[in-house]
């Protein structure tokens, strides 16, 4: 039975109902409450399982029927395919006992909670006999219009966003998203000439995701995206990018996941300086790159849950990411031929008490059969090799750092409480990094890293780790002054 016209109790009525016993076995009567709330710190899954320890064996096996199934979605309109709808109906009539009840409850209201369908749900379940139980269901469904604004945060960039999408459009959990992004790079923060609304500072990304056979761990997306890079901070040039992206992303476990796809990327390399280096000038104008991916991520917690900002404890994270450019060479797609590989592992050791030690590693390899600087790999600044400016190491033409085909890069850190304010987000922290970055005809140059020490403090947060530190290169190509100051922004750091 569906109804959207039956009136609901009050949001306060139902958590006034949670102190009584919720299970009343002998009389058949019992309520259960779920509320996905960051307040209460509760989940569905360890409300129900707590309240089902509560219930001796044998009540927990008694045969059971329900009856009578309604769902409740008064407050608005509940979007959801019959399927789904049915698979919901039929796992709650069809069980057997108390315990097969709430497991069937709880397995279905995850599902649609991970489909954002809903955003909460309450049943409440009540019969005079074992043969006569009715069950009412009460969603809340998820917000189909959000918007939204924020800061996203990466290696060496930031940028602010404007977000507005539509959930659930279907019915099937999928989303159709538009963002809006603005560019800020961790160097910036001390110059005083930047043009935050300029179009080298703008970004705009549109995608739409569909969960597969309503599996919200297997997810495919499609993305196109324009945006601007200003290679300005470390070359003489600046680049276009529109790109089209297909992707799939699936769980290979609790604590790994993969996502498989193909890209389509127009860059157009404009506006060089008049001091513009050849190689620079070489990969002027517009180039196409067509290729596949595949990226594999794993972290030692389930759930994802390695905290970048501010480790607190023992655990580990590893990604590694290949791509194939110019795959199809008989079609004419793309001008572009290499294979790409990078590897990104961090491992944190919580020692004693508020102490950690960190340890980064970080390399990668390009076959270049036929790429463009867009394509290489930078290296430098203060979340890579602290101490030197943002991408300026590796080879060089001139003023202009135009990237390289091998490179690796280490960093340890010693993250510890300052006195008085042990329990505060606020860090000490001592570090070490090296690296080096090279093209394929000089690999020897590997042999001879950049190196930087320092010391300084960190702040988290939420995600966002804030980094200001006192930075000593000791080894290293582009030096900047002997005892620098270098702020960092980001949430994964070397």
């Amino acid at each position: 039975m569906f109804n959207n016209n039956k009136k609901r109790k009050s949001e306060k009525e139902y958590e006034e109902s949670l102190s009584f016993d919720m299970y009343e076995i002998k009389e058949y009567h019992f309520h259960v409450y779920f509320m996905q709330n960051d307040k209460q710190q509760v989940t569905h899954a360890k409300l129900l399982f707590e309240k089902l320890k509560a219930i001796s064996t044998n009540e927990k096996q008694k045969k059971i029927k329900v009856s009578q199934l309604t769902i409740d979605t008064t407050e608005s309109k509940l979007n959801i395919t019959n399927k789904l709808l049915f698979d919901f109906q039929n796992s709650i009539l069809k069980s057997k006992s108390f315990e097969q009840l709430i497991l069937n409850y709880n397995n279905q209201i995850k599902l649609l909670t991970d489909l954002n369908i809903i955003k909460d749900a309450k049943i409440i379940i009540d019969g005079n006999t074992k043969d006569n139980l009715k069950t009412t269901v009460l969603f809340t469904p998820s917000k189909t219009i959000l918007a939204k604004t924020g800061t996203n945060f990466g290696n060496s960039e930031s940028e602010a966003y404007a977000q507005v999408s539509l959930n659930n459009i279907s019915g099937t959990g999928d989303k159709l998203a538009a963002n809006f992004m603005w560019n800020l790079y961790s160097d910036d923060l001390f110059k005083n000439d930047i043009n935050f609304t300029g179009d080298l500072r703008r970004k705009f990304l549109g995608s739409y995701s569909r969960p597969l056979f309503y599996d919200p761990n297997l997810i495919l997306n499609f993305k196109i995206k324009h945006q601007n890079n200003p290679y300005t901070l470390f070359s003489s040039f600046n680049e276009r990018l529109n790109s089209l992206q297909v992707d799939l992303d699936f769980l290979h476990s609790p604590k790994s996941k993969h996502s498989i796809g193909y890209n389509l990327d127009w860059r157009e390399n404009h506006t060089l300086n008049k001091e513009a280096s050849l190689t620079v000038r070489n990969d002027a104008g517009s180039s196409v790159k067509s290729s596949l991916f595949h990226e594999f991520k794993f972290y030692s917690k389930k759930n994802f849950g390695f905290n970048f900002a501010l480790p607190q404890e023992t655990g580990y994270y590893f990604n590694l990411k290949n791509e194939l450019a110019g795959f199809l060479p008989d079609y004419n797609i793309g001008d572009v031929n290499f294979f790409k590989s990078t590897v990104n592992s961090t491992f944190n050791l919580n020692f004693w008490k508020d102490f950690n030690l960190m340890t980064s590693f970080r390399a990668g390899l390009l076959y270049p059969l036929s790429s463009k600087i867009n394509d290489k790999f930078f290296l430098g600044g203060p979340t890579s090799i602290r101490g030197f400016p943002h991408h300026t190491l590796g080879p060089k033409d001139g003023q202009d750092s135009v990237g390289g085909d091998l490179f690796w890069a280490v960093g340890t850190s010693l993250i510890t409480p300052l006195p008085y304010i042990r329990e505060a987000p606020l860090k000490g922290h001592f570090f070490f990094n090296s690296g080096k970055l090279s093209r394929f005809e000089k690999i020897e140059e590997l042999k001879k890293p950049n190196l930087s020490v320092g010391l300084g403090l960190l702040c988290k947060f939420s995600f966002l780790r804030v980094e200001v530190n006192y930075c000593l290169p000791v080894v290293g190509e582009s030096i900047l002054h002997k005892g620098s100051i270098q702020f960092g922004v980001g949430t994964e750091f070397l």
